[in-house]
């Protein structure tokens, strides 16, 4: 069994995702520092290049990812790898990393 680097715990956030072609709305399912696992209608391809709005409701706005690459999909459920976010949206990455230790890493 593989062993992740970053722990991912369980979270249900409001994702908005846009890629070159298509655009929509769905769930983010579980969240590490480095990426996420999400379910959307939309359909989604490994290898694209998307932009995330994940709406953590503390937060009064939403957290932006500049670009994730998505890297599995299959039917509504698909991994993205954060790769580039700015350092402010970093640290509340971090932040909300944090207030999610005390769920159980899936």
């Amino acid at each position: 069994m593989e062993r992740r680097r970053h722990p991912r715990y369980p979270v249900e956030y409001v994702l908005s995702l846009l890629a070159e072609r298509s655009h929509g709305q769905g769930v983010v399912q579980d969240l590490s520092i480095t990426g996420c696992r999400a379910r959307s209608p939309i359909g989604i391809t490994k290898g694209v290049s998307v932009g995330l709005l994940i709406d953590v409701p503390r937060y009064d706005n939403p957290l932006h990812v500049d670009m994730a690459i998505i890297r599995w999909a299959k039917e509504q459920e698909f991994g993205m790898e954060f790769i580039n976010m700015a350092p402010e949206n970093q640290q509340r990455l971090q932040d909300i990393i944090r207030a999610n230790e005390t769920n159980r890493p899936v």
